[in-house]
């Protein structure tokens, strides 16, 4: 059998051309990984840098499909937008906004929230007479945002209480059929809501109960007075006022 034969001054002359070819194209391949990488890290850079919030207390993403029941006697709904998430996540640039209703108005429904600090913009917005819901869709530019939530005219949440005179204290079950909000919470008198229940804050007009959506909550209702008797269910739209029996 013959096999190539290939003198020693010839591998001399030949390996250290296949040494640098070999080199120069695992050196391509890496230019081009490299290349990549920092066009990505770049790209990243930038995204980071353009950080951008445009909030709301009512109105979320489309896709979350914000729904609200409100009392159909209500002749205005308050819609706070913000440039913000937090006091430390705050757009850097100023972005302006527009609010467009479908049955009902809106009140100072455009403007702009400076940046560089967290900005609030207030805008009101009133039924139509015959209104069932509203639409309401903010807008936001230059950045490309959409916040929007649908108003229902009419008492869709229900609550009861289980008590009974003689108890130390009763029970608050609420069952909401709206978004997350807050819902204010008026008592009676020698009645307060249990501390270890994180959902209830004590603010300058009574004590607000933080619902995260729809679902079953309930809030244990501590009795100074154990002869009352709060046993009672309702509807409510946007806030809860509980008495005590006649």
């Amino acid at each position: 059998m013959k096999f190539l034969h290939i003198e020693n001054k010839d591998k001399r002359r030949w390996l250290p051309a296949l040494v640098i070819l070999t080199a120069a194209v695992l050196l391509s391949f890496v230019g081009i990984t490299v290349a990549r990488y920092i066009t990505r890290q770049e790209g990243k850079g930038t995204a980071e840098a353009d950080n951008f919030y445009f909030t709301s207390d009512l109105l979320r993403e489309k896709e979350e499909n914000a729904c609200y029941y409100v009392d159909p006697q209500t002749k205005e709904i308050t819609v706070t937008l913000s440039n913000a998430a937090d006091a430390k996540r705050v757009t850097p640039g100023t972005i302006t906004y527009r609010v467009e209703v479908t049955g009902g108005t809106a009140v100072s429904g455009s403007g702009s929230l400076p940046g560089g600090k967290e900005e609030k913009a207030i805008v009101s917005v009133s039924p139509d007479p015959d209104a069932k819901e509203l639409s309401v869709t903010a807008t936001a530019a230059p950045y490309e945002e959409s916040l929007s939530a649908v108003f229902k005219l009419a008492l869709g949440n229900q609550y009861t209480v289980e008590d009974a005179a003689g108890n130390a204290a009763a029970v608050l079950t609420i069952t909401c059929t709206d978004d997350r909000k807050e819902i204010p919470l008026t008592l009676p008198n020698q009645v307060i809501p249990e501390e270890a229940n994180d959902r209830v804050e004590m603010g300058s007009s009574g004590y607000m109960y933080k619902s995260q959506g729809k679902g079953i909550y309930s809030l244990v209702l501590l009795k100074a007075d154990t002869t009352q008797d709060l046993t009672q269910k309702g509807s409510f739209a946007d806030q809860i006022v509980l008495t005590t029996e006649p």
